[in-house]
């Protein structure tokens, strides 16, 4: 069932431009305004789980996590997705890591230590459901 609460704005794609694609969504860079991307999910991705995405996405942030702010939930029509705040200059561990396998060991301890951070943070655990709990039941 969709999330009444919760009206996707829709977005213009002549704004957009492509800049990647993952295994169940495209993103796109803002033409005009390099701090913002567009992630939009798959059609066939289902509607609760892109809806639960933006909810968590937007939820971590305001937990004072250090990550990108989620700002608008949106639709081109068809697919379902968010708009986000764009860290220029990322790159992905992997691209780091093929890049340079020597970075291996200090990319490890700086994930160590965002996971310690994150872990000590309380958060509301009916919202956040348990990950083990998650698996065990998508398994």
């Amino acid at each position: 069932m969709r999330d009444e609460e919760l009206k996707p704005e829709q977005v213009d794609m002549q704004e957009w431009e492509q800049s990647g694609q993952g295994w169940n969504a495209l993103s796109y860079y803002h033409k005009s305004d390099e701090g913002l991307l567009l992630k939009l999910n798959n059609e066939d991705f289902p509607y609760e789980e892109t809806v639960r995405e933006y909810q968590f996405s937007k939820a971590v942030y305001g937990l004072g996590v250090k990550c990108p702010a989620t700002f608008k939930f949106v639709t081109d029509g068809k697919h379902f997705g968010y708009v986000s705040e764009r860290l220029v200059g990322k790159k992905s561990f992997a691209r780091i890591l093929s890049e340079n396998p020597g970075m291996i060991e200090p990319l490890a301890r700086d994930m160590a230590e965002a996971a310690k951070v994150l872990h000590s943070r309380q958060c509301d655990t009916t919202f956040f459901e348990s990950v083990p709990e998650r698996l065990r039941k998508e398994i």
